[in-house]
């Protein structure tokens, strides 16, 4: 059945393309949801329309004729209908062609209903992991697999984890050719509400079970089946990110000797109702009341956001 037009704000509300649609696709039904194709189309122009007029690093990786045969494609790509999760796909390959890490289909600008049918599907991997290299190293086992950290996961139902990082990388945002970027967003480690990771693999391999090949640290192999999680049970980890929606502190700040450690992982207080001025205001003065000679900045979480952040207080 082909489905009513999706609104143009329905995927595009947060941004993200592909260069084609990948026939990958794990999750399949005998009767899909279609798309029309004609929506689609309409999103594309939208789309292309926008970044002409807009983006200001749109041919900072690409000239002009790179950007125009590779809309020229998305724009075939999408003549016959498709399902959600394909056109979800053929943007999110598209948009990590432009190279620019804010230009994606962001999870959090979705209407409930399209996060629904694209993120919720229970069948993310119970462990946390970083991707080192082309080895997945398994750093937390929240959900009790038996899977200890240090192992590394040599496949996934067959498929050996180099060739699952190689399928996802080309679908990972990131500025210029920052590979080591889209790895850390490709690892799960509990960064997000939404792991960029659960999102692709979902829908690429996505299944209810899974047989792991494991190595262990001790180098002992062994074969490991698990069930997928959800993503409810993924958020009841202790890490599960960074809120910024309330009132209360997102930011740190300790004394490590000499020094002075501020944790800022995240400028994104759009929402917030903390007064992050007031704190930052206090904080330092308290650090120059005291003489400390040194501050260090740890933003290494931080994808930016609000630019009123950058400035740092009076006095320091």
């Amino acid at each position: 059945m082909i489905a009513s037009p999706p609104s143009r704000r329905a995927v595009l509300g947060g941004l993200g393309a592909t260069f084609a649609a990948s026939p990958l696709l794990a999750r399949t039904s005998s009767s899909p949801t279609l798309l029309r194709a004609a929506a689609m189309r309409a999103d594309v122009a939208v789309l292309r329309r926008a970044y002409a007029e807009l983006h200001p690093g749109i041919h900072r990786y690409n000239t002009p004729r790179e950007i125009d045969a590779r809309f020229d494609a998305l724009d075939q790509s999408v003549a016959l209908p498709m399902t959600l999760r394909a056109f979800y796909l053929t943007l999110s390959r598209f948009l990590a062609t432009v190279r620019c890490g804010h230009s994606y289909a962001n999870s959090y600008n979705q209407r409930r209903e399209v996060a629904a049918a694209l993120f919720e599907a229970p069948d993310r991997l119970p462990f946390d992991f970083l991707w080192i290299g082309d080895a997945m190293v398994v750093t937390a086992d929240p959900f009790a697999t038996g899977i200890s950290p240090g192992s590394r996961i040599l496949a996934v139902n067959g498929r050996s984890a180099s060739a699952i990082l190689a399928a996802l990388m080309p679908l990972a945002r990131a500025d210029g050719h920052n590979d080591a970027k889209r790895r850390r967003l490709l690892s799960v480690q509990g960064d997000d509400r939404y792991e960029t990771f659960d999102i692709f693999f979902s829908m690429l391999f996505g299944q209810d079970r899974y047989q792991l090949t494991v190595e262990d640290p001790s180098g002992r192999r062994r074969t490991a089946t698990v069930a997928g999680v959800s993503l409810a049970q993924r958020r009841t980890t202790a890490h599960a990110g960074v809120d910024a929606s309330g009132d209360t502190p997102v930011w740190t700040i300790e004394r490590r000797g000499d020094a002075a450690l501020l944790s800022m992982p995240s400028w994104g207080l759009y929402d917030s109702k903390w007064d992050w001025r007031g704190w930052l205001d206090q904080a330092v003065d308290r650090l120059v009341a005291e003489r400390v000679p040194r501050l260090v900045v740890d933003l290494r979480a931080n994808e930016g956001g609000s630019t009123a952040v950058t400035r740092l207080p009076n006095g320091w």
